[in-house]
């Protein structure tokens, strides 16, 4: 997998040059050349069990299919992909946690859920959501509770032009490259929505680089060593 730049997200405008996105920098196995609608399927509300007020908010429903597996052993495939990924554009600038819910709701197993339709466990699907224009792109998932009606729901998402994508572009979007060892591995993707590990990376970046400005501030004598903490925490404040 190659590096992530800010040009690299600024070129995603489209499902399409999203696509192509998640192929060239994260590795998913997707062919090459083809367009968004030849490889995702579409879906309608009652697929999904939605409200009317869900299906306001949400224009159009797809899902990727499961991804080729990679190594056939004694014809029979390894590592079958546990993840169900949904493609969603909104009809707002605004991505709506409870249409999120709801659409969570119709896709995880339930009692009164048809049951020839297929079901995921809550904590391995990913929401791929657009806004009106493809102005706003997230990436979705509700993390692992035992009752998904308290699941904890966790997004990571950008806007056209944005310059401030660092953390997106160093920890998110790489943690959802295509598992080297395939789906084997239960905790694919989920690293890439825990809040937690982006702050402990935070405040060690900023230790790191507090300490080394407090090193390099001049006109105060090196003995005093509490008057250049101070100055150098102002500094930072501001």
């Amino acid at each position: 997998m190659s590096d992530i730049t800010p040009n690299d997200i600024h070129n995603i405008h489209d499902f399409d040059t999203l696509l192509d996105f998640l192929r060239e920098k994260l590795g998913w196995h997707i062919s090459e050349d083809v367009e968004f609608e030849d490889v995702a399927y579409p879906l309608s509300a009652e697929d999904l069990d939605l409200d009317e007020l869900t299906q306001d908010r949400i224009a159009d429903y797809w899902q990727l299919p499961p991804f080729p597996p990679s190594q056939p052993t004694l014809g029979i495939f390894e590592d079958m992909q546990p993840w169900g990924i949904f493609f969603l554009q909104f009809n707002s600038e605004d991505i709506y946690r409870t249409a999120l819910r709801r659409v969570l709701r119709g896709l995880v197993e339930r009692r009164d859920r048809n049951s020839s339709l297929p079901t995921w466990e809550h904590d391995h699907l990913l929401f791929i959501c657009t806004t009106t224009d493809f102005q706003r792109f997230a990436f979705a998932h509700f993390a692992s509770n035992e009752n998904w009606r308290r699941a904890v729901l966790s997004i990571f998402s950008w806007e056209q032009g944005d310059t401030h994508i660092r953390t997106l572009c160093e920890y998110n979007l790489p943690a959802l490259a295509f598992p080297s060892n395939g789906f084997s591995d239960d905790e694919a993707w989920q690293k890439a929505f825990d809040v937690e590990e982006v702050t402990d990376k935070f405040f060690a970046d900023y230790q790191r680089v507090f300490a080394q400005v407090e090193a390099a501030v001049e006109g105060i004598p090196e003995a005093d060593t509490e008057a250049r903490r101070l100055y150098t925490q102002r500094l930072f404040n501001r």
